[in-house]
């Protein structure tokens, strides 16, 4: 988790969803990034190694401030496989786009879905503690 240094942009929320996208690739990660109102969190998962190096370059952006690490765990199968960054917003944009990301996500991370690791229950607890403000 971390907080934004300011308030992003539609534009800087895409620039660095682009980027998160494209480093995550290289390095063979897939996760989720949530975002609300300059809030982060993000879950990741793939090779350890991959991981390092995606956490010290999150670690050392500019953007953040506040950066925390969560709960880290050992896993046998990705929750976020088909996605590189799967991204959900909430804030003051109106309903993140595309909107079978987002589809996506609600079914993921819905209510009804049982939390399989602390990770994933941490991403859920975010999600619901800023669910019932305006959606981006």
């Amino acid at each position: 988790m971390s907080e934004a240094k300011q308030l992003l942009s539609r534009q800087q929320l895409a620039h660095l969803l682009a980027s998160a996208r494209f480093r995550n690739e290289q390095e063979r990660i897939t996760g989720v990034l949530l975002y609300s109102n300059g809030r982060f969190m993000q879950y990741l998962e793939g090779p350890e190694l991959g991981l390092s190096k995606v956490w010290e370059i999150i670690k050392s952006d500019p953007l953040h401030n506040l950066v925390v690490t969560g709960a880290q765990e050992t896993i046998y199968l990705r929750e976020f496989d088909q996605w590189s960054m799967a991204f959900r917003a909430l804030g003051t944009y109106g309903m993140s786009h595309p909107m079978h990301l987002d589809s996506l996500l609600s079914g993921r991370l819905s209510e009804n879905m049982k939390a399989t690791s602390r990770p994933i229950k941490e991403l859920l607890a975010f999600w619901k503690s800023h669910k019932g403000q305006d959606a981006f």
